[in-house]
């Protein structure tokens, strides 16, 4: 340890203090004052509980996440707010530090919540002010250089998504050599069937619920009952989505036999007079079937609604191959710069966590 730096516990340097509960009619958006729950500002309020810069602590619900706050603002009884000698000690270093230590880990009950007694026996290195203080601004410095980073690989991603949408709706707008049918005209239609009891761990199909189309099969339960088989080249689509969801119309294709079976407001499509890779890129998201969700209460496609659905495509099979040879290479590379993007926001997680590391140990 170095010169000067002394081992403390967290008791010894900061207080946590309970929040207080806010009544809906002293809540408002356009309060002075921000409201804190224990993840962040929730609301505004025009009543000032306490006038200091601080950090919010989650003691229940989102218990363990850490917060800087305003310089006035209010906490909920969810939250501890930290009380300090700032004579003594840094309100960054002090940021930096709780953020460091893991808190949510302590949280315990029914309803997860942290005990204050728990993260005051940690014990922790402090130097000086003046050394917090320089310590801080090696952080504050090398932070914004990780965050930046992490900001160009979400902004890659963005434009990767924005090209393939642009390139979805150009590719997919009917042109004057194309034909327009129904689902019905193209497609055997089937529902899916409730699975009650059928739900094991070990069953010898996977299940295809909404859960497992909105994540492209990386999420799956399975079961011991093929209510209703599905074969390849068959395409499954979510018929029902909470408000304001993105699954709706979402569209997934299956690529081997008989491993699957069908869940209830899952339906499932079998063609041969389509490309059936463009079939797809045809339903999933299709204007028609997203215009029947209203945003506000959940949305649940009607059989007929599905069959009238509208879609266009050229007779010409080298056409339709052409087009799904585009638009899967714009999705592959999308899903690239996704990968791309996870493993640089996992990166910059792991870069901070060993600054703080090196930090806390006296290494910086």
């Amino acid at each position: 340890m170095k010169q000067g730096w002394e081992i403390k516990k967290l008791g010894e340097v900061l207080s946590l203090e309970y929040g207080k509960p806010l009544d809906a009619d002293k809540r408002c958006l356009d309060g002075m004052y921000p409201v804190y729950g224990a993840n962040g500002e929730v609301t505004r309020t025009n009543l000032c509980y306490y006038e200091k810069t601080s950090i919010i602590v989650g003691r229940k619900g989102t218990a363990g996440a850490v917060n800087i706050t305003e310089s006035k603002f209010h906490p909920l009884d969810v939250t501890y707010y930290v009380v300090f000698d700032d004579v003594k000690y840094c309100l960054k270093y002090l940021y930096y530090l709780l953020s460091s230590l893991d808190l949510p880990s302590l949280a315990k009950g029914v309803k997860p919540g942290i005990n204050r007694n728990d993260v005051y026996a940690i014990k922790s290195a402090f130097p000086s002010l003046i050394e917090q203080e320089r310590i801080v601004g090696i952080l504050d410095s090398a932070f914004a250089k990780i965050d930046e980073l992490k900001a160009v690989a979400e902004q890659n991603l963005q434009h990767a998504r924005d090209l393939f949408q642009s390139s979805l709706r150009q590719s997919l707008t009917p042109k004057p050599n194309w034909q327009t049918k129904t689902i019905n005209d193209v497609c055997d239609f089937f529902n899916g069937k409730a699975h009650e009891n059928d739900i094991v761990e070990d069953g010898g199909y996977i299940l295809i619920n909404s859960k497992y189309i909105s994540t492209d099969g990386r999420i799956a339960k399975r079961t011991d009952k093929q209510l209703f088989p599905l074969y390849k080249d068959d395409i499954v689509m979510v018929m029902s989505d909470v408000p304001n969801g993105k699954a709706l119309a979402k569209c997934v294709l299956i690529y081997e036999d008989d491993l699957y079976s069908l869940n209830q407001r899952i339906c499932a499509f079998r063609n041969s007079k389509v490309n059936v890779e463009l079939l797809r890129y045809l339903i999933s998201r299709n204007p028609y079937l997203l215009s029947f969700n209203n945003g506000e209460n959940q949305t649940n496609l009607r059989k007929n609604d599905i069959l009238k659905c509208p879609i266009s495509y050229p007779e010409d099979t080298l056409e339709q191959q052409q087009i799904v040879e585009k638009l899967d290479a714009l999705s592959d590379r999308c899903k690239a710069m996704e990968e791309n993007y996870h493993q640089t926001a996992t990166l910059c997680t792991d870069l901070k966590q060993a600054l703080l590391k090196k930090a806390f140990n006296a290494e910086l």
